[in-house]
């Protein structure tokens, strides 16, 4: 069985990484608001009722709420 050989370009520090996965969050936000009609709209099905809210969910809110949680659980430690 050959090996399997991949290739890949990373980011060559952590602060070409931040600015690379800040372009993709805004990204995100800026098609999350070009097509904020389309949510829950029977029209779209399954992009409308699914896919779109589960993005604004899992990127958004999600991001927004870890921290606090984060801090409230580093808070109650003993």
């Amino acid at each position: 069985m050959p090996q399997a050989i991949g290739w890949t370009e990373a980011p060559e520090s952590v602060r070409t990484l931040a600015r690379q996965r800040f372009r993709w969050a805004y990204g995100t936000l800026q098609c999350l608001w070009k097509h904020r009609d389309m949510i829950f709209n029977w029209n779209y099905r399954a992009l409308g009722w699914f896919s779109l809210p589960s993005v604004w969910f899992f990127q958004i809110i999600l991001v927004a709420v870890t921290p606090v949680v984060d801090l409230l659980l580093l808070a109650s430690l003993p």
